[in-house]
């Protein structure tokens, strides 16, 4: 046993000492531990990013600024929708009596436009009652008569709309849906 001490001893005084091999998994531990904060510390940015975005738009403000690489589409957003209240008209049919009950939803390309055309839809409302009772029953039937009710009210609904909220044409309004369109 005092051989095995004095064996011990030289070996602390640094005769044979050689360095401890330093444990893979240590190292492995530490390179995963890196990369997940890398990749945590971007998804935490892109969502930060995306909410900052977001509350821009709904609260009506500038969209903050995007870094250089990331290029964005004016019109790359989902779109928004515009409810309008249901029409009911009696449709230009002579002696017969029949009317129209029509849901329309409006299609815009961002929440500013959509209220821009809410100040404007009691005179939009007005002239689309004036286009549907002027509409027979005939014309309204076949498919393409709706195709062709759903471009005349887009046109009219544009030209109520003021120059200048939207640098194109389209004024910010993108195309007429149907909700309901009962004729009777």
């Amino acid at each position: 046993m005092a051989k095995d001490q004095a064996a011990q001893e030289a070996a602390d005084d640094g005769a044979d000492v050689k360095p401890k091999k330093k444990s893979k998994a240590k190292l492995f531990l530490i390179i995963g531990l890196s990369a997940l904060l890398l990749i945590g510390g971007g998804a935490g940015f892109l969502v930060l990013r995306m909410k900052q975005v977001q509350a821009a738009k709904l609260a009506g403000g500038e969209v903050p600024a995007a870094p250089k690489h990331e290029e964005k589409k004016q019109d790359s957003g989902p779109p928004v929708f515009v409810p309008m209240d249901n029409f009911t008209v009696n449709l230009n049919d002579g002696a017969n009596a029949s009317y129209l009950q029509l849901g329309v939803v409006l299609e815009v390309s961002d929440v500013h436009a959509g209220e821009a055309l809410k100040v404007y839809m009691p005179i939009i409302r007005s002239h689309i009652l004036l286009l549907l009772s002027s509409k027979t029953k005939t014309q309204l039937s076949a498919t393409e008569g709706k195709k062709q009710l759903s471009q005349e009210i887009l046109t009219l609904a544009r030209s109520k709309l003021p120059e200048g909220h939207d640098s194109d044409k389209e004024k910010g309004l993108r195309e007429v849906h149907f909700a309901t369109f009962v004729i009777q």
